[in-house]
């Protein structure tokens, strides 16, 4: 099982220097007006989410200065065919943005991105989410949306596995519905405010 630490035990003393391979991970949040819920529910969620984006930055310049240097990073959705243009994933391409401003720090501060995913299956999810975010969403279509979603989980954390080496420090940017389990040489951060698990109490799809 893998070294996994949980945010309060982070904010309450300093990181050790890393010593083996390091994984913190940031819940990647996106405005979507979800036809399941109600129009008061939407509203709370967007205004849930603009306070999360306002904060994160902050959170992540603190979480800096405890872990020090981030040397790669893994992005949600960031396949072969797109490692070298960025712009092409839509939480980055619209500058100005949260994500946006974050990558670019990162990026001119030293770290490098990384292939993270295979397009097939980021496609196929893709295609899932899409049917279950319409208005004739069944149970089984969330279901095979979640097994695509365990598929690229995988896929994931074996890329991670490959590139990641001894004494480097990566940062995870990806969406709330994936989970990793990764070897226990890796020390694995789950960077969760109780804001996320607020917002995911209140977009949890209930067919």
């Amino acid at each position: 099982m893998n070294n996994k630490q949980p945010l309060g035990k982070i904010e309450k003393k300093k990181l050790e220097k890393i010593k083996g391979r390091r994984v913190v991970e940031v819940p990647l949040l996106f405005k979507v007006n979800y036809p399941y819920l109600s129009e008061e529910i939407n509203e709370e969620y967007s205004k849930k989410l603009r306070e999360y984006a306002e904060n994160l930055q902050q959170w992540i310049k603190k979480f800096k200065l405890d872990i020090g240097k981030i040397d790669k990073i893994y992005l949600q959705a960031l396949s072969e065919e797109i490692i070298d243009d960025l712009d092409r994933l839509d939480y980055i391409k619209n500058k100005g943005n949260i994500y946006s401003e974050i990558i670019k720090n990162l990026i001119e501060n030293g770290a490098k991105p990384q292939i993270t995913e295979n397009s097939e299956l980021v496609h196929e999810s893709m295609a899932w989410l899409s049917r279950i975010l319409g208005p004739d969403a069944l149970e089984v279509d969330f279901q095979l949306f979640l097994d695509t979603i365990k598929d690229r989980d995988a896929f994931i954390v074996k890329r991670i596995e490959e590139t990641l080496k001894e004494g480097e420090t990566a940062l995870l940017l990806i969406g709330i519905e994936h989970s990793f389990t990764f070897p226990k040489d890796i020390e694995y951060i789950k960077f969760r405010p109780p804001m996320v698990d607020e917002i995911i109490k209140l977009i949890r799809f209930k067919p």
